[in-house]
């Protein structure tokens, strides 16, 4: 099969192997509660990590660093670990609709004398008291920090940071602008970007609904209702998605997965 097109079939595929990974990882992973404390590793993040590259491997992809920090609390170390470092804005994109990272973009553990503990809304416990984890931006005209997400607003660099207990760290994001508008035709993508070097197809039948590359996709309601579209990646632009559909730009997306040998950082024309 070309690599440079995924069929839907493929994609249906890739969506059951998902599962009877997560099914086999978390059947052989130590028994844990919501309150549990874990002195190895072993945590749903790194399941759906070990899933992650297994996909990344069959679609010619692969991570982007992960940039991190960590916040002094008490005698332990919050540590805090970003998806990605970037992501990308589309010329006219709206800052009132701007587009949001993923649900868990900010990972965070905190870790106390060789044990490990998952903060439980943005909560964890020291010395048998509660301290509460705040999010924000230094700059809120690039993004907004919403939970475990972040909010991009525009073009710049701004710092996530991350507040305990009095100590803090900050972490740099950087939204990159792309020379497109929304609802450019594919002419003008290309003639902007150049020919993609991966095209993934996607197909959502109702009732179906299907989140992809950080898009979601959702069919109207009503017999034959579909949602065709593709996912253009280039090597140029690590993390970037271009979803096209009927021929013009849907949406510019940006994810912490990459082509195989691409740059981890994009090199982008000055204008």
């Amino acid at each position: 099969m070309d690599r440079s097109t995924l069929s839907f079939c493929s994609h249906k595929h890739l969506v059951t192997l998902k599962n009877i990974l997560l099914f086999a990882l978390i059947a052989v992973s130590p028994a844990t509660t919501a309150t549990a404390q874990i002195r190895q590793p072993a945590t749903g993040v790194d399941v759906i990590t070990a899933i992650d590259k297994t996909l990344n491997e069959l679609n010619g992809l692969e991570f982007l660093p992960f940039p991190s920090g960590r916040v002094r609390v008490g005698r332990g170390n919050l540590k805090v670990q970003l998806k990605f470092g970037f992501g990308y804005w589309a010329r006219n994109r709206s800052t009132v609709f701007g587009p949001t990272l993923e649900f868990d973009f900010i990972k965070m553990v905190f870790l106390e004398r060789g044990v490990t503990t998952e903060p439980t809304e943005n909560l964890i416990m020291v010395k048998g008291e509660p301290k509460k984890i705040t999010i924000s931006s230094s700059d809120e005209k690039v993004f907004k920090a919403v939970g475990h997400t972040l909010n991009l607003t525009g073009p710049g660099t701004a710092n996530v940071i991350v507040e305990c207990d009095g100590n803090k760290c900050e972490i740099p994001f950087t939204v990159h602008e792309l020379p497109l508008v929304s609802g450019a035709s594919a002419e003008d993508v290309i003639k902007a970007l150049g020919l993609p070097d991966q095209k993934e197809a996607v197909f959502v039948e109702w009732p179906d609904t299907q989140f992809r590359d950080g898009i979601f996709y959702s069919p109207e309601a009503g017999t034959g209702g579909s949602i065709s579209a593709e996912h253009w990646r280039y090597k140029k632009l690590p993390g970037a998605v271009i979803a096209m559909r009927g021929s013009s730009l849907h949406e510019v997306s940006s994810t912490h997965r990459k082509l195989k040998g691409a740059p981890n950082a994009p090199r982008l024309k000055k204008n």
